[in-house]
């Protein structure tokens, strides 16, 4: 029983003390209350352990990988394993002190590290995480790229900087730069340390609010907005359920939730680029502005009929809910009544039932829109508590 009484002794003198940023990439919901609360309080432990040695960590990242869960943390090369309740170190060497402000990511089941500063210079480089030799090593095609913002998609790294966009393609180990000549904006070294990954987007705020859309890899800028909370703050959990990010105090007690889309106005696309430029002067017919609305359209045919045929093979399930909903279509439900129309179950705690709520209003819209080209549930904020939000159920 002593044992006990110190073990939580130690978790909930970590939650107080340790100011550091955990960052849970939980996209496909899969942890429980239980499973949420021990990752994180351990690796509130470690971090402060960590800090307690002279080290200054910020930034810790827990994800999934091969149905495993991993921890990472700023400035370290440890590799922790969650396992029997707790973390186990992969990383078997001490180097440490060459990648703070880093950005950790995944990329096709597997772990890297892009950019950050140490003890000695700046860097761009990109590391990868070998698990059976259990050390880091650098993809040598990346080893002159300088320092910059990075933005994991799907299938490259994006990296910004203040009029340039370098894109790294993981498969081909290749990198292609390209100017952005009515871009400037200042990156500082430590903005990877503000940046928040969701499912399908990628966010980053500094003096400016970035956006990543992974679907179109389209690159949008906006001033800090929505997300204000997350620059300038530097201790707290940050749960990332698919497209929501639940932000908790050190306690691990409920602050707020938002949800990345860029359905918010303001936003200005930075990529890619529209270059083309039409001369008043000129009246006589533009043969080359005329190619490209021609592909434009095919483009743009083809895309539709293949959305429309995309639709017809949809899921039977989304079908259902859009059924149910369009009898109630010119209403507006509270949480409570759309959890009952999407068949949510009761017994979810309120976290989990937002989560659930927020997914499949994601999914319901973009499957909707297909067809409509419009939105079936439009959020409200309730003008009472602006975390809290009405569904009205578009006519």
């Amino acid at each position: 029983m002593l044992f006990y009484r110190y073990f939580l002794f130690l978790l909930v003198f970590a939650c107080d003390f340790s100011q550091a940023q955990v960052v849970i990439k939980d996209w496909d919901s899969q942890l429980d209350d239980l499973q949420f609360r021990s990752m994180c309080l351990s690796a509130k432990e470690i971090i402060l352990s960590r800090n307690n040695d002279s080290r200054q960590i910020g930034r810790a990242d827990i994800f999934p990988l091969d149905e495993m869960w991993y921890l990472t943390m700023e400035g370290m090369f440890d590799v922790y394993k969650w396992e029997n309740q707790k973390w186990i170190n992969l990383y078997e060497s001490q180097y440490w002190g060459y990648n703070f402000s880093s950005l950790k990511f995944i990329n096709n089941g597997n772990l890297y590290s892009f950019g950050g500063n140490g003890f000695w210079k700046v860097h761009g480089e990109i590391i990868k995480f070998y698990p059976h030799a259990r050390q880091w090593d650098i993809l040598q095609s990346t080893s002159t790229i300088p320092a910059g913002l990075g933005l994991p998609g799907f299938d490259e790294l994006f990296i910004l900087r203040k009029d340039s966009l370098s894109i790294f393609d993981f498969k081909n180990e290749m990198l292609s730069t390209i100017s952005l000549p009515h871009f400037k904006d200042s990156i500082p070294q430590f903005v990877n340390k503000k940046v928040i990954e969701s499912k399908n987007f990628v966010l980053a705020i500094n003096f400016h609010q970035f956006l990543l859309d992974k679907r179109n890899k389209s690159i949008h800028q906006r001033d800090r907005g929505a997300f204000i909370f997350i620059h300038g703050q530097y201790d707290g959990y940050y749960h990332v359920v698919g497209d929501s990010v639940i932000v908790y105090n050190n306690k691990l007690e409920f602050k707020m939730a938002e949800l990345i889309n860029l359905d918010q106005e303001g936003y200005q696309q930075i990529y890619p680029l529209n270059t083309t430029t039409i001369s008043e002067a000129e009246s006589k017919v533009n043969y080359f502005l005329v190619g490209m609305v021609l592909i434009l359209l095919g483009a743009g045919g083809y895309i539709y009929f293949f959305r429309r045929k995309k639709a017809v093979a949809g899921s039977e399930e989304l079908q259902q809910l859009v059924d149910q909903l369009i009898q109630k279509i010119g209403t507006t439900l509270s949480s409570d009544e759309l959890d009952q129309a999407l068949n949510i179950p009761e017994y979810l705690s309120p976290e989990n039932a937002r989560y659930k709520r927020s997914k499949l209003v994601n999914e319901i819209n973009e499957y909707y829109k297909i067809t409509h080209s419009r939105d079936l549930i439009v959020r409200i904020k309730d003008p009472d508590d602006k975390r809290k939000f009405f569904y009205k159920i578009n006519s």
